[in-house]
């Protein structure tokens, strides 16, 4: 799937640069999406109050966390299935949606055509999933790499406190979820940039909780791990989306009949 879904891209990619009116397109969607990266990006530096009223609700994460990982062996053994070297239908089903590889690919994909066929809503959204995809990446892969917690498919004997710390080894890495960040950013992102829409967000994450329990059924993760990549790409999602719909409604032009029955442009502004 993964190497369809590249060859997919590639193509449309090729076939819609091929000629020059494509390629400027493409050129000024790439500046967009650049664009709007670095500004949602600068927003976590530039508005640190707004992070601070996220205290409370990182404290109750940090609670929970703990909470989860205290039970994390039990529930291990309650959720995980069959053999940890075995894979499943479920697995093949469930794991894309957390792959950060094949999820950016369709996201990407889904932002250079929704912007040739100009159509602003999947493009604002798709946008949205990238950006938080790549952020909740970012910040789980530093997470695992300060941690370095055993995976329970890396040991004879479940032990869930196995903590090794820092270090740039590729193995460990278990604390948190990249998968789980990956779905819940890219299910907060579109749910926040479509303003909580109870039909697009329910099956979004549920999906998304589906992809996390996987990754605890086939021994790739504790569950501990799971609600922390959750909570981590719930978070990010939420933040990105909410951002990159309040940026492309920063400025509104709009034709409007002037009081002689003829057509006006008019500007509105939202500032921050």
């Amino acid at each position: 799937m993964q190497k369809s879904l590249l060859f997919l891209w590639v193509y449309v990619f090729s076939s819609l640069t091929y000629q020059p009116v494509y390629g400027q397109k493409f050129l000024k969607l790439s500046e967009d999406l650049i664009s709007d990266s670095w500004s949602n990006a600068g927003i976590w530096f530039k508005k640190p109050e707004q992070l601070k009223k996220n205290l409370l609700v990182g404290a109750g994460a940090v609670v929970l966390i703990s909470g989860t990982m205290a039970l994390d062996e039990s529930l291990q053994n309650e959720l995980a299935i069959g053999h940890k070297d075995q894979s499943s239908v479920f697995s093949q089903v469930s794991e894309p949606f957390g792959n950060p590889l094949k999820m950016g690919v369709l996201a990407l994909g889904g932002y250079y055509l929704s912007g040739y066929f100009n159509n602003e809503s999947i493009n604002g959204a798709s946008s949205a999933a990238l950006q938080a995809m790549l952020t909740a990446g970012v910040a789980a892969m530093t997470l695992k790499l300060l941690f370095h917690r055993e995976r329970p498919e890396e040991q004879v004997i479940l032990d869930p406190f196995q903590f090794n710390g820092l270090s740039l080894e590729s193995d460990n890495l278990s604390f948190p979820s990249g998968h789980s960040a990956t779905a819940f950013a890219l299910a907060a992102s579109l749910s926040s940039y479509y303003q909580h829409d109870l039909r697009i967000s329910i099956p979004l994450y549920l999906i998304a909780g589906l992809s996390a329990y996987q990754r605890v059924r086939d021994f790739k993760h504790w569950p501990s791990d799971v609600v922390a990549g959750a909570l981590l790409g719930a978070w990010i999602g939420n933040k990105v989306g909410q951002w990159q719909r309040e940026r492309k409604t920063l400025l509104k032009i709009s034709l409007a009949p002037n009081q002689w029955g003829g057509g006006g442009l008019s500007l509105s502004f939202q500032l921050d």
